[in-house]
């Protein structure tokens, strides 16, 4: 069974690649050793939308425990139903806040659906170091209707996490910006009872 999960997995991120045609590569190869960081769960809704004039980014934190690489970007898509608005992934370096790696999502490319998030490739594979501080976040913006996200502190959600028996570790509370400063680093920390706040972005990653 899980065998045939990975299996499913390297197609779906394949058809993604060579589909969509942004920021992918064409030869991806996944295997067993590449694990989703931050796992939403097929047909999840999202419990918050935040108004176009409030356009902000939100992500989670994490530390490297081992080196490790990231090979594609996802973000949540509510319902599973396509995305109504652009979501813009990034990797931050949390103590300079400098992005390290980004992907844009939109309603015409909206990357492969996989579970509950959608996700594109990097070019290039992203290598993090042991000790590394990372935040995975994701900009929500657009004029129109953004699309939900899901907010630990608004519900209870069923989103959760693989760290691949330690190699990464699921730190803070969750962070935003400034409502209406669009796509920025989420310097807002924002006091939530669980590491994985926010369901929104995230990412796959290997040793």
């Amino acid at each position: 069974m899980i065998a045939f999960m990975k299996t499913s997995l390297a197609n779906l991120i394949l058809m993604a690649s060579v589909s969509s045609g942004c920021c992918a590569i064409q030869n991806l190869s996944i295997t067993h050793a590449d694990h989703v960081a931050y796992i939403v769960p097929a047909g999840t809704i999202g419990n918050q939308q935040i108004p176009p004039d409030q356009a902000q980014s939100m992500g989670n934190d994490f530390n490297v425990n081992q080196a490790i690489q990231i090979t594609a970007l996802g973000v949540f898509d509510s319902g599973g139903d396509g995305l109504s608005c652009v979501l813009h992934a990034r990797i931050y370096d949390l103590d300079t806040q400098t992005s390290l790696a980004d992907v844009e999502f939109t309603p015409e490319h909206p990357g492969k659906l996989i579970g509950g998030s959608r996700y594109l490739v990097l070019k290039k594979p992203l290598k993090l170091k042991k000790g590394f501080h990372g935040t995975i976040s994701v900009a929500y913006l657009g004029t129109d209707v953004l699309e939900p996200d899901g907010n630990w502190r608004q519900s209870a959600g069923n989103w959760t996490t693989d760290s691949d028996h330690g190699a990464i570790s699921f730190v803070g509370m969750g962070r935003h910006s400034l409502m209406g400063t669009g796509d920025a680093f989420p310097d807002i920390v924002d006091p939530s009872p669980v590491p994985n706040n926010f369901a929104a972005g995230t990412f796959i990653f290997k040793r």
